[in-house]
């Protein structure tokens, strides 16, 4: 059933999430709406009869995702420090300062600049002075786009460090994303949170939060992620340039220049360029992948259920549609899109990364309004932003008349609540800091391309924030009406059993 598409052209009331207190109180007053505001999410959830959260740990045959651990990658039973993801956040936001040498500009996103940083975060536990190190920028749109003053940045420590212990061991690269155009700052953290309920996809990125001093200028407020790349504490495939027949980390990345010949790391395939993203490979590694994803898409065209599975992991495939629709990711068909073929073995989603243009923040291809499809619409196949492997797999009846409203069904409500309790957490403890962030880049109100009126004309972090929850609350309403099952099921999802905490785990999600 299709419902009305309203279109989002009208400008909503937006709710501002900015807690009112008194000076002096703030910070406490805010670590305990932060409890209180999940603990009313968590009630809802179970009065509304779905589950809600669980365990932050996947695996889909070999493809893994890690989860916060302390800063020598060890699990912690006593984390009390609140980087974690669902923890309490601590008083004062950590602050990052990055100095480079002779205070060297850093303007590049190819040449790296190098440096020195220093940690101060407030239990002292992941701490750190003087820490040798390269940044430079990165992005795409976010460095190139007219207006986007803020720049993200990619970080190359000289030695490994598990920064604010969000993940299970140490690394060299480390990524700062500026969030310009989402001046909410959270849709990411929000996106990242709905996704660590869906099983099927391996890896989901941890983050936290930072204040950027760079040479003794204070750039406001950062997330900090782990590089997307190929590693034990991250996607956790081996990488072996000897065979052709490997575990391969490949994007899909619509500005890459291809190169398919001998040694080439960029192949076409469906008419979208696919880029090789392990540090080494064969020489025929890009002729060989060329060639599987060829199958991959004949296979798809054809309908044939049975060849579509021997190719792609189909669990995979519905947690990432479903994730990707639920955001209205209209990236999704352009880049940063992250695919694993395994050796011998099939095609996985994983790593959902580059949302800050979604859940409403797209003026194009219907993406400012929360009803009507985007990646599963077929009028959009062929346009720029559209995924050919979701366009074709989306033709296939037992995909998205079957296997997708089942997963729906026990996922969408958790994905839901996940997102909006992150926000609400997020926001709870450092409301005055995104504040600071816009007194320093002084952007709201103010058009930036290519968000729609609808957002950036909000003036008030807090009125970004509850357009944002009402948006997501919208979402999700519509895709449960139009992902309705009928009356006798299937056996449904076999192989990703839904995660649960304790009393729910028995629960399920209804349509509204």
């Amino acid at each position: 059933m299709i419902c009305e598409n309203r279109g989002g052209k009208t400008r909503r009331e937006t709710t501002s999430y900015r807690p009112t207190v008194g000076c002096g109180k703030k910070k406490r007053f805010r670590r305990t709406a932060a409890a209180v505001l999940l603990l009313l999410s968590l009630l809802a959830s179970s009065l509304a009869g779905c589950t809600y959260g669980g365990s932050s740990e996947n695996t889909t045959d070999g493809v893994k995702m890690t989860t916060p651990h302390d800063a020598d990658g060890e699990p912690d039973t006593d984390y009390s420090l609140g980087y974690k993801k669902g923890m309490i956040l601590p008083d004062e936001m950590p602050v990052l300062r990055i100095d480079t040498a002779d205070g060297a500009a850093v303007n590049s996103k190819t040449e790296y600049v190098s440096g020195s940083a220093s940690l101060d975060e407030q239990t002292g536990r992941f701490c750190f002075s003087e820490r040798g190190l390269s940044v430079r920028c990165r992005g795409n749109w976010t460095y190139w786009g007219t207006g986007y003053a803020k720049k993200s940045y990619r970080l190359k420590f000289d030695s490994k460090v598990n920064l604010l212990g969000i993940e299970r061991g140490a690394s060299k690269n480390w990524v700062l994303l500026a969030n310009f155009a989402d001046r909410s700052l959270v849709r990411t953290a929000a996106a990242f949170a709905a996704a660590g309920v869906a099983t099927g996809i391996g890896y989901v990125p941890s983050s936290a939060w930072v204040r950027l001093i760079l040479n003794g200028r204070d750039l406001g407020i950062y997330q900090l992620c782990g590089q997307t790349q190929i590693g034990k504490w991250r996607i956790d495939i081996s990488d072996d340039p000897e065979t052709v027949d490997s575990d391969y980390l490949i994007e899909l990345d619509s500005r890459a220049k291809l190169s398919e010949g001998t040694g080439g790391d960029c192949f076409e395939a469906g008419g979208r360029k696919f880029v090789i993203k392990n540090d080494a490979f064969h020489p025929d590694s890009a002729a060989f992948l060329k060639e599987y994803f060829g199958r991959v898409f004949a296979a798809l065209k054809s309908g044939d259920e049975e060849e579509i599975r021997s190719l792609i992991d189909i669990d995979s495939f519905t947690d990432m549609y479903i994730l990707q629709e639920f955001v209205k990711n209209l990236d999704v068909g352009w880049s940063s899109f992250y695919l694993v073929k395994k050796a011998g073995g099939k095609l996985y989603l994983t790593c959902p990364w580059d949302m800050d243009l979604g859940f409403g923040n797209y003026g194009a291809y219907g993406g400012d309004s929360p009803d009507g499809l985007f990646v599963g619409n077929p009028d959009y196949a062929g346009t720029d932003n559209a995924n050919p492997l979701f366009s074709a797999l989306c033709g296939c009846d037992f995909f998205i008349n079957q296997k997708v409203p089942e997963r729906f069904s026990q996922i969408g409500g958790q994905m839901r609540d996940a997102a909006i309790a992150e926000i609400e957490r997020l926001y709870a403890a450092y409301a005055d800091e995104f504040e600071d962030n816009f007194r320093i880049w002084q952007v709201l109100g103010s058009r930036v391309d290519p968000c729609p009126f609808a957002v950036w004309s909000i003036d008030s972090v807090g009125g970004n924030v509850g357009f944002l929850v009402d948006f997501i609350n919208r979402r999700y309403g519509y895709l449960a009406e139009y992902f309705a099952l009928p009356e006798e099921p299937s056996d449904g999802f076999a192989d990703a059993p839904v995660r649960s905490v304790p009393p729910y785990e028995s629960c399920k999600k209804t349509a509204v």
